[in-house]
């Protein structure tokens, strides 16, 4: 909050500082800062504001009620980026209130190669053997299009989701291979998360060899952001 209010200070008219203050009080709870900082960033910002961006804002705020009536609609969408977009948030809103089997019928019902959605909702619901196709097909897209940089920071990231889903498998023998894919792949991304990821994959191997006390100090390394 203290850095969006400095750059409110240098540029007055900048949208994204009202995001990054709405998106803080959002997170603490605080209904009413949001609603004026909300209006304050539909009144800075150069384009119309997405529903989708109201629906994430409710999804902040445990306003699942109304984030659920504003998705309905997108559901049925014929357009592939609305209904993939409706179908994310809405596994979102099952997920955060534990709703974890009609999470799994939803994700059912729109199968897709990639879909993030049922590996997600599948780890939740403890069925990483679910999960880990859909991980696995994610990681093998085609990225040549991508920056170097950004490359970097998509293979860190499937690799450490592989590494979970495998450590929560109790198929632990390639976690550590994976460690390291993560920790080279790290050193190219200029995203602090992806950085750190390696030692979480290794504080998680520790973890099932019940070796607690040295996976301490990995996984205290592998926290990029004590409150996200």
């Amino acid at each position: 909050e203290r850095t969006a209010q400095r750059v409110l200070r240098l540029r007055p008219r900048w949208h994204n500082s009202w995001d990054i203050l709405l998106r803080s009080t959002a997170a603490l709870g605080d209904t009413a800062r949001t609603q004026l900082y909300l209006r304050r960033f539909r009144e800075a910002a150069p384009l119309p504001v997405s529903q989708f961006y109201l629906i994430r804002r409710d999804i902040l705020l445990e306003n699942y009620e109304r984030a659920d009536a504003a998705l309905q609609p997108y559901l049925d969408s014929p357009r592939l980026d609305e209904i993939g977009e409706a179908l994310w948030l809405k596994s979102i809103v099952l997920r955060n209130q534990g709703r974890i089997e009609e999470g799994l019928q939803l994700a059912s019902k729109h199968p897709g190669p990639e879909d993030m959605n049922l590996a997600t909702i599948a780890l939740e619901a403890g069925n990483a053997a679910l999960a880990l196709p859909k991980l696995r097909a994610r990681a093998g897209g085609n990225l040549s299009y991508m920056s170097m940089s950004l490359q970097a920071r998509v293979r860190a990231w499937n690799a450490t989701l592989i590494g979970m889903a495998m450590v929560a498998a109790g198929d632990t023998a390639q976690v550590r291979r994976l460690a390291d894919t993560v920790e080279y792949w790290g050193r190219h991304s200029l995203y602090g998360r992806d950085q750190r990821a390696h030692h979480y994959l290794r504080g998680m191997l520790l973890v099932a060899q019940s070796k607690d006390n040295e996976a301490v100090p990995h996984l205290r390394a592998a926290i990029h952001s004590p409150t996200n």
